[in-house]
């Protein structure tokens, strides 16, 4: 992990967002991502949250562990790579 990546993490308690996110409280069922039932209760609390996106966008740059805006961290691996592969593509 670069000092960059680092300092970000570090600072994740500072992210205003997480104020409004309906995990608020269960993080139980967000860092157990290797569980299936864990996965799916927390893409559940997800599926209705107002700041789904930018937890999302903050797991996608941060490549965190556990459940960040319904995607586990396989499926954000996924979803990067097809982003970095339709920017390659557009040039």
């Amino acid at each position: 992990m670069t000092k960059e990546n680092t300092e970000r993490v570090l600072r994740l308690d500072e992210i205003t967002w997480r104020e409004k996110a309906a995990c608020v409280g269960k993080q139980e069922f967000f860092f157990n991502d290797f569980r299936p039932s864990a996965v799916r209760e927390a893409k559940k609390i997800c599926a209705s949250c107002p700041v789904r996106m930018e937890c999302l966008e903050y797991g996608l740059a941060h490549i965190e562990y556990g459940i960040w805006g319904g995607y586990t961290a396989n499926e954000r691996k996924r979803l990067r790579r097809a982003r970095r592969e339709s920017l390659h593509v557009a040039k």
